[in-house]
């Protein structure tokens, strides 16, 4: 399970560089507050780019997205993964 985390934080800072913000923050607030994942090895980019994106995303958006991604369910953070994955026409 551990490297699931760590693919997780990967995609939530890849939807951070492709304008995705609030995915991002939900994505990367599950992974920093998981116990699995270990700071020394994502040296701490997670983190900073949360932080970023509090600054750069509305009070209300950020904390709602900050919501989602505070759940322990793995079902709701795949649902995540798979509304990012729709193509779209």
């Amino acid at each position: 399970m551990p490297w699931a985390v760590y693919a997780l934080s990967g995609l939530g800072l890849v939807a951070a560089r492709q304008d995705k913000p609030q995915r991002a923050v939900t994505l990367l607030t599950f992974t920093t507050e998981h116990p699995l994942l270990l700071e020394a090895f994502t040296l701490g980019e997670p983190k900073r780019v949360l932080e970023e994106l509090s600054h750069e995303l509305p009070e209300a958006a950020f904390a709602r997205a900050k919501e989602r991604g505070q759940t322990r369910d793995t079902k709701q953070i795949t649902s995540v993964l798979e509304e990012g994955a729709r193509v779209r026409p």
